[in-house]
């Protein structure tokens, strides 16, 4: 073993979950270390809830997935994970109650949708800046029971398309958030709008 590699495995000993889960997307070596090189610290990843890789690109690839299974949120903006990759990790961590893909430009809309059984539990997602999403997965998203808010930003939407959704999705603006660059003040109008139309009748 490498001097440095011993030192690090001393640090490392003394870091918590969630730091262990930080130090871990920092770079190849610590995640070597945190992950295949020290079993007790991997094994107290599994009492960890948070897991951050965000601009990590394909180091993702390297967890191993059964640690994930006790995960309630993951933030993995900006890296490049697979739509295959993507559902073998929501497969795996069914527990999710929040999700960042933000800039994910390698999730597909159909990942979204084989995605949404493994779901059920989520309360919060982030599919900004993903160009490659349309309505359809907003809609998608909408159906999901438990969800609270779906962050969808850089991803157009035509004020009939928010129309659509607020008709099929009684629950939007009303214990479900949808936040997008066109529906800041568009939602909120056409909210009153249907209430309006609602009472008049």
């Amino acid at each position: 073993m490498e001097l440095h590699s011993f030192f690090w495995h001393l640090v490392f000993e003394y870091l918590g979950p969630q730091d262990l889960v930080s130090m871990a997307s920092v770079c190849l070596i610590w995640w070597e270390i945190v992950f295949r090189r020290r079993k007790a610290i991997a094994q107290t990843f599994l009492e960890c809830r948070d897991l951050t890789l965000a601009n990590t690109g394909r180091l993702y690839q390297l967890l191993p997935l059964k640690l994930l299974s006790g995960l309630h949120r993951i933030n993995l903006s900006g890296t490049s994970i697979s739509s295959q990759h993507f559902l073998q990790l929501v497969s795996t961590a069914r527990r999710l109650r929040e999700l960042n893909t933000q800039c994910c430009a390698e999730i597909g809309e159909q990942a979204i949708f084989k995605a949404k059984s493994s779901l059920r539990l989520l309360r919060r997602i982030n599919i900004s800046q993903n160009g490659q999403f349309s309505i359809l997965v907003i809609a998608c998203l909408c159906s999901i029971d438990a969800l609270e808010e779906i962050t969808a930003r850089g991803i157009s939407l035509e004020y009939r398309e928010i129309l659509f959704l607020l008709n099929t999705f009684p629950r939007l603006g009303n214990g479900l958030d949808l936040e997008t660059d066109t529906t800041d003040g568009a939602l909120t109008f056409l909210t009153f709008w249907t209430l309006f139309r609602t009472l008049m009748i």
